[in-house]
């Protein structure tokens, strides 16, 4: 599946996105309340998570596999990276985002039996993310493209699916593909180095 088909469309993500609750009332952690559901998170503090922004992995993440239930926390306002955060387990979070931002020829078949399981029918409704490791040194900020985290935005089921063409790293270097990208074209927004590390002191933390 091209990317073409399958760009990530910011607008539904961001509607998709559930607000950080700085503010947030007091609730049963880690229960579906009414229509929200509430768990304290190391990072985030209470998120209240409204029902049709949860994120559903059927078979968890590899290594996570219990780990089933997901909502995607912006970083920043129009940023490129969001926070894969786990709705089961409060110190569980991901860094991710759209490997476009990075490598805009980013593309990849989708199996038909992955499509399936995803209940996907439009490559238009596919929000495709990558995994970031964060060292210490965020100069050294990797990307995992050999497996994309996958999202349908109609169902709002998700996968992590590994490629099995091999075509791309599980340890792609962030900071080389902008200085590569930024050679070569100056549009589109890309993340900054500044960015970088507030996210690997995030992480950290």
């Amino acid at each position: 599946m091209g990317r073409e088909a399958g760009r990530l469309r910011l607008v539904p993500i961001s509607d998709f996105l559930p607000p950080t609750s700085e503010g947030a009332r007091e609730g049963n952690t880690g229960e579906v309340g009414g229509e929200k559901m509430k768990i304290e998170t190391t990072r985030f503090g209470l998120l209240e998570v409204p029902a049709e922004k949860v994120l559903t992995f059927e078979e968890g993440l590899p290594g996570f596999e219990k780990e089933r239930l997901f909502a995607l926390v912006a970083e920043k306002e129009g940023g490129p990276f969001y926070w894969l955060q786990s709705l089961d387990r409060g110190d569980l979070a991901f860094v991710v985002a759209d490997p476009c931002h990075f490598l805009p020829s980013y593309e990849f078949e989708l199996p038909p039996q992955e499509a399936e399981k995803l209940g996907l029918q439009d490559a238009a409704d596919l929000a495709i993310f990558a995994i970031i490791t964060v060292p210490e040194n965020p100069a050294e900020m990797t990307a995992n493209l050999q497996a994309p985290v996958l999202i349908n935005l109609k169902n709002h089921r998700g996968r992590q699916v590994i490629l099995s063409e091999g075509s791309y790293p599980i340890r792609y270097r962030i900071l080389e593909g902008l200085r590569q990208l930024a050679a070569r074209s100056s549009q589109g927004e890309t993340p900054k180095k500044e960015e970088l590390a507030v996210l690997a002191q995030r992480a950290a933390g």
